[in-house]
């Protein structure tokens, strides 16, 4: 009766190694894909400034400030602020089909 008992947990916690292991395994990939995802958001918050401060400098306006660290929130409080200095682009343009034209959008 007690070996019975003994090989029992011996089995329980070979598997819970096992899961161990696995949530390990599981638990890298995600860190590795979080990793390249706040790469990728970098590369793309990069882009979208040069294409905005382009859009701005082309009409006037002053460029955007610096850019946050790769966090989708602080993006997004950055992109509001980009917005308010977009209006300033739209108080002054009276012409969105030779402003787009002007700025090679439209084709």
């Amino acid at each position: 009766m007690l070996r019975g008992r003994l090989e029992t947990a011996e089995v329980a916690r070979a598997t819970a190694e096992e899961v161990r292991k696995i949530a390990e395994g599981r638990a890298s990939a995600s860190a590795t894909r979080v990793t390249q995802m706040a790469f990728d958001l970098g590369k793309c918050m990069v882009v979208a400034k040069e294409v905005l401060d382009s859009v701005l400098v082309k009409a006037r306006a002053p460029e955007s400030m610096a850019l946050p660290e790769a966090d989708a929130n602080a993006f997004v409080e950055w992109l509001r602020a980009v917005e308010a200095l977009m209006g300033l682009v739209v108080d002054n343009v009276s012409d969105f089909g030779a402003f787009g034209g002007a700025l090679g959008m439209v084709r």
